[in-house]
């Protein structure tokens, strides 16, 4: 599909977070996100894949499950470190987590 960002990752201009349900290895899901995480990595664009372990389709809608929980806790520390985009916190690099793969940033 055009529109996928998977198409247009050349324009991006902030550090990614991608999180994915470890449930599903092997899907669709984890083929296209590893299209991705490829193109990213190819152009040196910062991101954070994070394959959550017991996590399934939509894990995030289960707010009182242990994925989601967790989701949140590094969703809510991707923005503490990386909002706003070209603050002073944009040149940190992200903090490694469990399954986490993070691309170098670009700093030139």
């Amino acid at each position: 599909m055009r529109r996928s960002v998977l198409h247009h990752a050349e324009r991006l201009q902030a550090p990614l977070l991608l999180f994915i349900g470890g449930g599903y290895a092997g899907s669709v899901f984890h083929r296209t996100h590893d299209e991705l995480t490829a193109a990213l990595r190819r152009l040196g664009k910062p991101f954070i894949y994070d394959v959550v372990p017991n996590a399934g389709h939509n894990f995030v809608l289960y707010t009182d499950s242990e994925p989601a929980r967790y989701a949140y806790s590094r969703h809510m520390r991707f923005l503490r470190e990386h909002w706003p985009p070209g603050g002073a916190a944009a040149d940190t690099e992200p903090a490694q987590d469990r399954d986490a793969t993070t691309a170098p940033a670009d700093n030139d």
